[in-house]
């Protein structure tokens, strides 16, 4: 066991990933140590919990109030909130502040919100940095609270759409907010829906907003041609901070397919494109599905 904590004495980021019964109630008290050695490892930055069930709560508080980074990633609490003695502070460990926060796909929205919201005033003061998703059309579940709560210091929002991106949903008013990203998996190749109404209300909602990234992983190589959306365009040019406007693709390997889609945004978004706002990029799918994609480097 030594030999494995001095391997690990650097490790930086750690993902937890586990299903059934309650992890916790499976552990002999050798394993339990062992798991708490870990968590208190001085190096240790970013924790996240990739499609696990039953968590306890005490766990995710640990994480939210000792870690930079937590990520809570199709993630169920264990219902029944069992107890537990988390004995993983290392007084040699300097005192961490959350500042990226990320919650997709929630399992149970309404019992996680409930618990962040709780550590709010001690461990969510300082976040710059918030990602959600929508689990359903047309809503966030809630989950806005948290970006809301956050807004005096929240910098970026990220916004997963998933499959949900032909139902409109409303965003919360951050008027700090300086970058917003929003991304959606689509069959065709263009900017849903749900997006282009989103982006019709910026102005109104994060007037100081600086960098809109716009992600679209989509399934087939078939592609939707757009006319100049004056709308669009227009919210576009009422940003008075804004300075970019990125697209990222993910189209398999069809460059002649996504030369067109960055062709037809210029024409979609003629103001914005006179004003050398749009730049694009191309989204590699495989990030999709890397467990470390919500942590920074």
């Amino acid at each position: 066991m030594p030999t494995i904590f001095a391997l690990l004495s650097g490790v930086r980021r750690l993902v937890i990933s586990f299903r059934g019964d309650p992890l916790w109630n499976r552990f002999t008290d050798d394993a339990r140590a062992a798991f708490c050695s870990i968590l208190a490892l001085p190096s240790l930055r970013c924790v996240g919990f990739f499609r696990c069930t039953n968590v306890p709560a005490a766990l995710i508080r640990h994480a939210l109030s000792d870690y930079e980074e937590v990520a809570l990633i199709v993630t169920e609490l264990d219902p029944a909130d069992p107890r537990i003695s988390l004995l993983c502070r290392n007084q040699s460990r300097p005192t961490a502040t959350l500042h990226h926060l990320a919650i997709e796909n929630s399992k149970d929205p309404d019992a996680l919100l409930i618990l962040v919201m709780d550590e709010m005033e001690a461990s969510l003061r300082w976040v710059k940095r918030v990602e959600l998703s929508l689990t359903e059309p047309g809503t966030l579940d809630g989950l806005e609270k948290i970006a809301v709560r956050c807004s005096p210091t929240l910098e970026h929002l990220v916004v997963n759409l998933n499959d949900f991106h032909n139902t409109r949903f409303d965003l919360p008013k951050l008027p700090n907010l300086r970058c917003l990203t929003l991304t959606a998996n689509a069959k065709r190749l263009r900017v849903p829906v749900a997006m282009q109404d989103v982006i019709t209300t910026l102005p109104k909602r994060m007037h100081h907003l600086e960098v809109l990234n716009i992600i679209v992983k989509a399934q087939f190589e078939d592609y939707h041609h757009y006319r100049p959306d004056r709308e669009m365009d227009e919210a576009l040019k009422n940003l008075p901070c804004l300075r970019d406007v990125h697209f990222s693709t993910s189209l398999s390997n069809s460059a002649w397919k996504k030369y067109e889609f960055d062709k037809d945004m210029t024409i979609m978004l003629p103001m914005a494109n006179d004003a050398g706002l749009l730049s694009f990029s191309k989204w590699s799918s495989r990030r999709r599905y890397h467990r470390m994609i919500h942590f920074s480097n």
